[in-house]
């Protein structure tokens, strides 16, 4: 999953923050969660927005109810196959190396 928006999010966030989410269930498949290192800059965060934390803490518990890692690629915003479709391609690679 690169730069996902997990289930674990609202029970991070505020009340403002999660009125308009919604997450589907999790896939029963091998996965890899990429999260981007770049963030909106400080003064452009409201109340509404997630921090970069709290979307790295959901992330993280959405890894590992995946039972895998968490990746942050430090010089990617979101969308990370466009700032470093490598790095997603080496990811894939790695999950596909683990099947066999």
């Amino acid at each position: 999953m690169v730069d996902p928006v997990s289930e674990f999010l609202p029970n991070l966030g505020s009340r403002v923050q999660n009125a308009a989410f919604a997450a589907p269930p999790l896939p029963n498949v091998p996965a890899a969660v990429m999260s981007s290192g770049k963030f909106v800059p400080s003064n452009l965060l409201t109340p509404e927005n997630y921090t970069q934390a709290q979307i790295h803490r959901s992330n993280d518990l959405l890894a590992d109810a995946l039972h895998a890692t968490n990746h942050v690629v430090a010089d990617s915003g979101h969308n990370i196959m466009l700032y470093d479709p490598a790095a997603v391609v080496r990811t894939v690679e790695a999950v596909q190396a683990r099947l066999g």
